[in-house]
C-alpha cells in the first residue's frame, strides 16, 4: 500500500464542490474495481480468460465483460463477494478517512498487481510466525516454576521461581539465562527470538504471559 499523501491542493479544492466530489469518487471506485478484477484474472498464477472466471462464478462471459468495464457501475456487494470467492480471496469494504482514500486510489492496479488465493499452509505458517514473535521469551509461571517460552518451545527455569511476576528480568539475570536458553532452543530459534525482542530494556516480564 502506498504511503504518504498522494494528491494535489488543486484537486482538494475542486472536491469541495459536492457534485464533483461524488462523481469523482464514483469514477475512481468503478475504475479501480474493474481494473482489479481484470488484473487478478490475468495474474500469471491464474491466467484465466473471461470465460474461465465466468465458469467459476456460474456466469456467462458477457457478465465478466461488463464487470471489467469501468463505465458499467452496477456492481452489488453480492457480485463482489462472488468475484472474491472465485479468486479464493476475501472482500473488505470500508468508509476510510479522506487521506487514506487518496493513498488507496493512487495504488492503481497494473500488471504487477497480484493477490494470493487462500493457502492454508502459507497462512498457518504466518500465524505461527506471529505467535512466535508475540510470545518471544515470555517468562510464565506454572506449578510454582518459571518457564521461558518462545513460540512452541519452552524451557523450565526454576532459579527464577521466586521473582515477583511483574518484575522485569535484570541484565545480570539475562546474562546467566542466555546460554541456557540458547542451548535449549537451538541456535536458529534463539536468533529468531533475540531479533524479535531487544535485551536489557525491561521487556523481559511475565505479566502478559500465561502458564
Amino acid at each position: 500500500m502506498p504511503s504518504g499523501f498522494h494528491t494535489s491542493e488543486a484537486l482538494i479544492v475542486d472536491l469541495a464542490e459536492r457534485e464533483f466530489r461524488e462523481e469523482f469518487v464514483a469514477d475512481q471506485v468503478r475504475s479501480r474495481i474493474a481494473m482489479l478484477i481484470r488484473r487478478l484474472r490475468e495474474q500469471p498464477e491464474r491466467d484465466w480468460s473471461q470465460t474461465d472466471l465466468g465458469r467459476r462464478m456460474g456466469k456467462p462471459q458477457s457478465v465478466i465483460s461488463r464487470l471489467e468495464d469501468p463505465d458499467y457501475g452496477k456492481l452489488s456487494v453480492q457480485t463482489l463477494l462472488e468475484v472474491a470467492a472465485a479468486y479464493g480471496l476475501p472482500l473488505w469494504i470500508d468508509f476510510p478517512e479522506w487521506e487514506d482514500w487518496f493513498r488507496y486510489i493512487s495504488d492503481v492496479p497494473n500488471s504487477s498487481t497480484t493477490r494470493r488465493s487462500f493457502d492454508v499452509g502459507y497462512l498457518v505458517e504466518r500465524a505461527r510466525d506471529e505467535t512466535a514473535k508475540s510470545s518471544a521469551f515470555c517468562l510464565s509461571r506454572g506449578g510454582g516454576a518459571s518457564v521461558w517460552r518462545y513460540g512452541a518451545a519452552q524451557l523450565p527455569y526454576p532459579c527464577m521461581a521466586r521473582a515477583p511476576a511483574s518484575d522485569p528480568i535484570s541484565l545480570e539475570q539475562e546474562a546467566r539465562m542466555t546460554p541456557t536458553v540458547e542451548g535449549a532452543l537451538g541456535g536458529e530459534l534463539f536468533n529468531q527470538a533475540t531479533s524479535a525482542l531487544t535485551f536489557g530494556q525491561g521487556s523481559f516480564t511475565d505479566q502478559d504471559c500465561t502458564a
